[in-house]
């Protein structure tokens, strides 16, 4: 009794086996079998553009299959995200985006798709270096001057940004 459970173990264990062999070449396909399409947040001839570009350009030569590069700009970048979240999950559709798209424009109005549910992250692949200037004439010499002119003169500083909130929300300005 003892040798005919193994000897049956064994011809299951045999047979899954072969199976799963056999069946391993006609599921599983290499990846990418197709071009993938790469969207960019902001338009075209940007920094975010110019570094997806350039990624998927060394992409393409690893992968051996075309990464077409889209820019679908608008929204703060939830024109391309609201794209992605209702796109096939089948890794044929990624996206290049900054955090506007996923943390700061939901903070301020209704996006749909669900930010910190709809995506899975990557690769971190460009951070812009960001810097408060002022001209040289300017009567602020560091940060903290700027800083204490913000607090005793509300609404008399004009600023521009890729996305920042409005000055006025900054927990420095109140």
């Amino acid at each position: 009794m003892k040798k005919r459970i193994s000897f049956t173990f064994l011809s299951i264990c045999a047979c899954l086996a072969l199976i799963m062999l056999i069946s391993a070449g006609t599921v599983r396909a290499e990846y990418p079998e197709r071009p993938i399409a790469m969207m960019v947040t902001y338009a075209a001839g940007g920094s975010m553009d110019m570094s997806t570009r350039a990624i998927s350009a060394a992409a393409e030569k690893i992968l051996g299959k075309p990464i077409i590069v889209e820019n679908k700009p608008g929204g703060g970048g939830t024109v391309a995200l609201a794209l992605l979240a209702n796109a096939k999950p089948d890794g044929y559709t990624l996206c290049g985006a900054t955090d506007s798209g996923i943390i700061r424009v939901p903070q301020l109005q209704k996006v749909t798709y669900k930010p910190l549910k709809d995506f899975t992250p990557l690769i971190a692949y460009a951070q812009p270096l960001n810097a408060i200037a002022v001209k040289k004439d300017a009567p602020w010499k560091s940060m903290k001057e700027l800083i204490e002119y913000a607090k005793k003169s509300p609404n008399k500083i004009k600023y521009s940004s890729v996305g920042w909130v409005p000055v006025c929300t900054m927990p420095w300005y109140s």
